[in-house]
C-alpha cells in the first residue's frame, strides 16, 4: 500500500501524533452521541473569534487556482464518506440521493454551495455566509426527518468526517489531486475549512480543523487509517448503489465520469490494500505483502495494474489513467495545462448552472435547473 505525502514536517511530530489519537478517540466516543442542531431558533450563526480575513482570502484564491485538483478531491471525499454507515443511512432514509436524479440535484446544489464558501468571505450578507446557513438549515431537516423514522440523526462525528471529504485527500495526498504543496496556502485551506466547519456546528472539540496545519494533518491521516480504509474495505449495504446514482447524476456535470473510475481514485487515495497504480505503487504494494505472512499473494505481474483495475471496463480503465495523467503529469507539472483543466471546470460550473443541456434528455428541463440560496436545495 502506497504512503500519504509527506506534506507538512513538525519538531514536535510525536506530539501531534499523540494529540490526533486523542481527538480520534473523542470524536469516536463522545461526538457519535452530540447531534449538530436541533432546531432553527436553537443556535445563531457567527464568524468566530479566531476569524482571519488574510488566510480566508489566500485559501480563496487557492481553491481557484486549483479548481480541477479540488473538484476531483471534493468528489473522490463524497466517495469515501459514503462508506460511514451512519451518513449512508441518513442519505438513504431522507430519500434525496437514492436515484440519479435526486443524487444530480443533491450533489450539484452541494458544489454549488461549496463554490460559495470559497466565492466570499463568510461575513455580512455574503454568498459564502448564505450557503452556510442554507446548509446548516438543512441538516437540521435532514437530521430530524431520519431520526423520526429510525436513520438516525446527523452527529459531530459525522459531521467532521463530512469535512474531510472536503479537504482531506488535498492535504494527505496533494500529488494525487494534481496540487503542489505549499504549507502557506495549506495553512490557510485547514483555516477556511476551521471557520466553516464552526459556522456549520462543528464544535471546536470536535472540528478536524485546528489552529495549524501541524496539527491538523495527523488528524487526518488517522482518520483516514482508522476510519475511511476499514469502511471502504468493510463498507455498507448500498454503498456502491448510491456511489453509482450520485457518479450517473454529475455525469451531466462532466461526462468523463464513470462509478468504477472514481471509485478507484477513492480507494487509491485513501490507500486501500491493492488499489495501485503504476510501478513505483505495485512495487510498495509487493513489499506490503511480503510484510504481511498471512496474506495471499496477489497477481503481481509486471504491467504496474492491480486485479481490480484489470477487471474495470475498458472505458472506465481509460478514464482512471487519464486521469491520473492529467493530475499528476500535466496538472502537477505545468502552469498551463492547470489553466486549461481548470478553465475546464469553471466552464463545466457556468453551463450547468444555465444551460444544463446534458441532463434535459435525462431529468427533464425544469428538474435539470438547479438553484441554491431560495428554499428549494
Amino acid at each position: 500500500m502506497h504512503t500519504f505525502s509527506n506534506g507538512y514536517s513538525s519538531g514536535d511530530a510525536t506530539e501531534s501524533q499523540s494529540e490526533a489519537h486523542q481527538y480520534l478517540n473523542r470524536l469516536l466516543k463522545e461526538g457519535v452521541k452530540k447531534e449538530v442542531d436541533i432546531d432553527v431558533d436553537a443556535y445563531e450563526i457567527k464568524l468566530p473569534s479566531f476569524y482571519d480575513k488574510v488566510k480566508y482570502e489566500r485559501a480563496r484564491k487557492f481553491y481557484f487556482d486549483n479548481i480541477y485538483g479540488f473538484f476531483i478531491s471534493n468528489l473522490t471525499g463524497l466517495v469515501s464518506i459514503l462508506a460511514i454507515q451512519t451518513i449512508l443511512k441518513v442519505l438513504i432514509c431522507t430519500k434525496q440521493s437514492s436515484t440519479p436524479k435526486t443524487a444530480y440535484r443533491r450533489y450539484l446544489a452541494t458544489m454549488f454551495h461549496v463554490v460559495n464558501f470559497y466565492s466570499a468571505n463568510p461575513d455580512g450578507n455574503s454568498k459564502c455566509y448564505k450557503s452556510i446557513a442554507a446548509v446548516r438549515r438543512k441538516h437540521i431537516k435532514s437530521s430530524k426527518f431520519s431520526d423520526k423514522h429510525n436513520g438516525g440523526m446527523i452527529t459531530q462525528k459525522d459531521m467532521a468526517i463530512t469535512q474531510f471529504g472536503f479537504l482531506g485527500f488535498v492535504l494527505v495526498q496533494p500529488k494525487m489531486m494534481g496540487i503542489r504543496e505549499d504549507g502557506e496556502n495549506f495553512e490557510a485551506l485547514v483555516h477556511l475549512w476551521r471557520v466553516v466547519g464552526y459556522m456549520l456546528g462543528i464544535e471546536n472539540e470536535f472540528n478536524v480543523c485546528t489552529d495549524s496545519l501541524s496539527t491538523t494533518l495527523p488528524r487526518l491521516r488517522l482518520m483516514v487509517a482508522e476510519i475511511l480504509v476499514p469502511c471502504l474495505k468493510n463498507h455498507p449495504p448500498h454503498f456502491h448503489e448510491m456511489v453509482k446514482h450520485m457518479i450517473e447524476g454529475l455525469w451531466c456535470f462532466n461526462p468523463f465520469l464513470t462509478t468504477p473510475a472514481f471509485t478507484y481514485l477513492t480507494f487509491r487515495a485513501a490507500g486501500v490494500p491493492g488499489y495501485y497504480f503504476g510501478k513505483e505503487e505495485q512495487a510498495l504494494e509487493i513489499q506490503r505483502l511480503k510484510n504481511t505472512p498471512d496474506h495471499c499473494p496477489a497477481d503481481t505481474e509486471n504491467d504496474g495494474l492491480s486485479p481490480t483495475y484489470k477487471k474495470m471496463p475498458w472505458w472506465s480503465r481509460f478514464i482512471l489513467a487519464f486521469i491520473i495523467y492529467i493530475l499528476e503529469t500535466l496538472i502537477y507539472g505545468s502552469v498551463i495545462f492547470r489553466w486549461i483543466f481548470n478553465t475546464n471546470i469553471t466552464s463545466s460550473l457556468f453551463i450547468i448552472k444555465w444551460f444544463p443541456f446534458l441532463a434535459f434528455p435525462k431529468f427533464g428541463i425544469r428538474s435539470s435547473y438547479v438553484r441554491i440560496l431560495n428554499g428549494d436545495d
